[in-house]
């Protein structure tokens, strides 16, 4: 697996959130526990209730604006309600 992105806590009980690709290009979101590195949770991204929000709100604003917006609320709502 390779690292594609990670977000760090905002406070110090919060966990780190990696993004990782394997091998069939496909995108894993781990949870990661800042003080001992135990991977607290991971899925797969593809097969996520985000991903699904994403992939309707991407075919209803269809375009570059669109596939630019919609990461960024899939993200935060995903941070607020996770």
């Amino acid at each position: 697996m390779t690292l594609s992105g990670i977000s760090l806590p905002k406070h110090a009980v919060q966990p780190y959130h990696l993004w990782l690709n394997d091998a069939g290009g496909h995108v894993w979101y781990v949870f990661v526990k800042a003080y001992t590195g135990q991977v607290m949770s991971d899925r797969q991204w593809e097969n996520s209730w985000v991903d699904s929000i994403y992939s309707l709100q991407y075919k209803l604003l269809a375009g570059d604006t669109g596939e630019w917006i919609m990461p960024l609320f899939a993200y935060t709502f995903d941070q607020h309600f996770t």
